[in-house]
């Protein structure tokens, strides 16, 4: 008599029925994973991965809800199981980027600076004198010397204007403020 041998289900599938050992476990549905564990015993334990949510209510994949979907433009899920993706902090944008995996994914917005580590992170408005035209890390430029803005979050060079008592166009960094002067 031979024995059969039962090998526990690799991580990523599951086999939701005793018996019948020719019978292959089932691979997790696109996008979800069992977050490292095997041997698992029903499609429950699969989990939508990172970047990736059910719309089950509580989240969960199941018989009925078995899709994952992509995190829309602006969210974030950094890690596998039933949470839905989470929005990134105010002023803060995936510049397009869908399915985003990780805080840094969000971007501060022109006007602002900052670096989004968490959920908690901000991205602060450039203070007056100083603009930001990208989207990103970046700190906010200062304006060139004798000039300011005329509020916070300027996102343009052209939003720095000479300050009292001197005058210039300022279309560049390095467009200078000169003094006025009396003849």
């Amino acid at each position: 008599n031979e024995e059969a041998t039962c090998n526990a289900c690799p991580a990523d599938h599951y086999k939701d029925f005793v018996g019948i050992a020719s019978h292959p476990c089932s691979q997790c549905p696109a996008n979800s994973d069992t977050m490292g564990v095997t041997a698992v015993t029903d499609i429950s334990g699969c989990f939508c991965s990172e970047g990736y949510y059910s719309i089950a209510p509580d989240g969960k994949i199941s018989n009925v809800f078995k899709n994952c979907y992509e995190c829309a433009e602006d969210y974030v899920k950094t890690e596998s199981g039933a949470a839905k993706c989470s929005k990134c902090p105010s002023n803060s944008v995936t510049n397009g980027g869908k399915g985003s995996t990780s805080w840094g994914q969000c971007l501060c917005e022109p006007g602002y600076q900052g670096t989004i580590t968490s959920g908690a992170s901000t991205c602060e408005p450039c203070p007056l004198g100083y603009y930001k035209s990208t989207y990103g890390t970046d700190q906010c430029k200062k304006c060139t010397q004798d000039a300011s803005t005329t509020q916070m979050g300027a996102t343009l060079v052209t939003d720095c204007v000479c300050n009292t008592g001197f005058f210039g166009a300022i279309i560049s960094e390095t467009s200078p403020c000169s003094p006025i002067t009396c003849d």
